[in-house]
Parts: structure tokens; sequence; C-alpha cells
């Protein structure tokens, strides 16, 4: 019994919180995306300048998961790997972030959307982007 909870507890954390650690590190950089779209959206610089922070705290956020879930691997050769793969995407992701943060600080703010209640935006609905 003694054998069978030891191999189970490997499992568990080789595995399944590695597994969840990459699941959420994906989820993060998928924020940053949002974060993107927040940044182009931003009617102030405030706004855009929060948007920004959130940006780069959801990457760093998805660094440090994805490391972690790096070390759940380390027996494994096939995941070690794919995590290597996973280093070289993140490079040429990182340089196309810079690229478009540079854009970015170049873009205008966007005009408040007012236009309620007789906009034809299926969105726009009252107190939305004022």
């Amino acid at each position: 019994m003694s054998a069978l909870d030891d191999t189970d507890t490997t499992l568990y954390e080789q595995e399944i919180v590695g597994l969840s650690l990459a699941k959420e590190a994906n989820v993060q950089r998928y924020a940053w995306a949002v974060g993107l779209r927040d940044a182009m959206l931003a009617t102030t610089p405030e706004a855009r300048a929060a948007a920004i922070k959130r940006m780069n705290d959801w990457r760093a956020w998805s660094h440090e998961l994805s490391a972690l879930a790096r070390e759940k691997a380390q027996d494994d050769p096939q995941l070690q790997a794919a995590f290597k793969k996973l280093d070289e995407l993140w490079k040429a992701d990182q340089q196309a972030s810079e690229g478009l943060m540079k854009l970015l600080a170049e873009a205008p703010l966007q005009a408040a959307h007012r236009c309620w209640p007789t906009c034809a935006i299926r969105w726009c609905s009252p107190g939305y982007l004022r």
C-alpha cells in the first residue's frame, strides 16, 4: 500500500501539478492579449498605463508558472524538449510583443464612445466606455 501511495503522490506532483501550472501559464498568456486589447481601446493615458502594467504582470506570471511546470518535468526528456521549444517560441513572442509595445506607445488614444441611446453597435450600452 505504501508503494501505491508513493507512486500516486509522484504522479500527482509531477504530472497533474505540472499540467495545471502549464495550463495556467497559457491562460496568463491569453490574459496578456486581453491587456493589449484594453491598452488599444484606452481613452485616457491612465487607462493605457494601467492596461500596460497588467500586461507586464501577466507576462511575468506566465513565465513564473512555466518555470514551475518545468521543474515538475525534470525527469522526462520529452517534456524537457517541449519546454526547450517553448523557450524558442517565447523569444519570438517577446520580440513581437516589444514591437507592439512600441507601436502602442505612439498610438493615439481612443475617443470615448457616447452615442447611447441611438447607437447601432450591439455591444454599446448605458455606461459603456463612459
